[in-house]
C-alpha cells in the first residue's frame, strides 16, 4: 500500500485534482463581478446608515477582489 501512496503518479494526480479549479479565466471574471455587486451593495448600505452590513460587505468584496487577482496571476 505504501508504494502506491508515495509513488509519483498518484501523488500528481491529486495535486491535478486539487488544482483543477484555480486558473480559471471564467472564475476570475465571474469573481469580478461578484466584486462589483458587492461595492454596489457597499454604497447602498453606507447611504442607508447600516454601518454593521457596509463592514461586513466591504470585507467580502475586498475577498473577492483579492482572490480575483490571485486566480488572475495563476492564470497568465
Amino acid at each position: 500500500m505504501s508504494a502506491i501512496v508515495g509513488s509519483p503518479g498518484v501523488r500528481g494526480v491529486k495535486e491535478g485534482v486539487a488544482l483543477a479549479g484555480l486558473g480559471n479565466p471564467v472564475l476570475v471574471i465571474i469573481l469580478c463581478l461578484v466584486a462589483g455587486l458587492l461595492v454596489g451593495g457597499v454604497w447602498a448600505s453606507y447611504q442607508n446608515g447600516s454601518k454593521a452590513l457596509t463592514v461586513v460587505l466591504a470585507a467580502l468584496a475586498a475577498m473577492a477582489v483579492l482572490f480575483a487577482v490571485l486566480t488572475l496571476a495563476q492564470v497568465m
